[in-house]
């Protein structure tokens, strides 16, 4: 838990957050059970619907299992109707903590891809977050999922 305090003060630090207003986290996502290896998903959706950017997904492991492993899916809950589910962060067999930093490839205004160096962040707007977390190598895997994003400047 420590180590992820650490870990999200010192992304807030890194991205300037002493600006009020521009970055914030919703509540952690808890997971107290996650599903063994074929096991059902469990999945939560935020509370409030958000705009902005996606910027951030910290992962942190809670319990006390040894080397424990899950996947973690994040994205956009369809079910509010404002517009079609998206995938923002699909990871497999994540074995420790760790942040993620999901990004969409820029596009021409034809719709063509630029290189994969040309990234931004993904657009949020109204939506829920869902985050779906599944196959732990064993039983007793807990964790916290964070979810940092950009306000919109509207």
């Amino acid at each position: 838990m420590k180590k992820t305090i650490a870990i999200l003060l010192g992304l807030m630090a890194f991205i300037g957050v002493g600006v009020a207003g521009d970055m914030d986290a919703i509540p952690p996502f808890v997971f107290s059970t996650i599903a063994t290896n074929g096991g059902t998903d469990v999945a939560q959706t935020s509370i409030a619907p958000i705009s902005g950017r996606a910027y951030a997904i910290i992962l942190d492991f809670t319990s006390s299992t040894t080397s424990p492993t899950c996947d973690v899916d994040v994205a956009t809950s369809s079910s509010l109707g404002t517009g079609p589910s998206r995938t923002i962060l699909s990871k497999d067999d994540i074995t420790s903590d760790q942040p993620f930093y999901p990004r969409g490839l820029a596009v021409t205004t034809a719709g063509v891809d630029f290189t994969e160096d040309q990234q931004v962040l993904i657009p949020l707007s109204q939506d829920k977050i869902q985050v779906t977390i599944s196959n732990a190598n064993t039983t007793g895997v807990t964790a916290k999922v964070w979810f940092l994003y950009e306000h919109s400047k509207e």
